[in-house]
């Protein structure tokens, strides 16, 4: 399944009564145990990336191994950034493929 947009994502579970998990990013360790569990436990998933823990990694690097994972996801994944201070990182990271 590809990665699917927050917004459709949000309104089928409000429509269909469940809730859908965030979970934050910071390592690829994260985000494998993230996508495994979510697609064992055959649920949607919501990876957040955090303005404020940019200093942790490189946010390029993991911003596209993000949008590969869940591109390549067998449940519905959307990718969202997370408590944002500026435009330019607005820009970066739709620019980067988050959605």
């Amino acid at each position: 399944m590809p990665m699917v947009d927050m917004k459709d994502l949000l309104q089928h579970a409000f429509h269909n009564r469940y809730a859908v998990g965030a979970f934050e990013v910071v390592s690829l360790d994260f985000l494998r145990a993230i996508i495994e569990a979510a697609e064992q436990s055959r649920s949607p998933v919501i990876l957040n990336l955090v303005e404020a823990h940019f200093d942790l990694f490189d946010v390029d690097l993991l911003m596209a191994a993000v949008v590969h994972a869940a591109r390549r996801s067998s449940i519905p994944v959307a990718v969202h950034f997370d408590h944002c201070t500026g435009r330019d990182a607005v820009h970066n990271a739709i620019r980067l493929g988050c959605n």
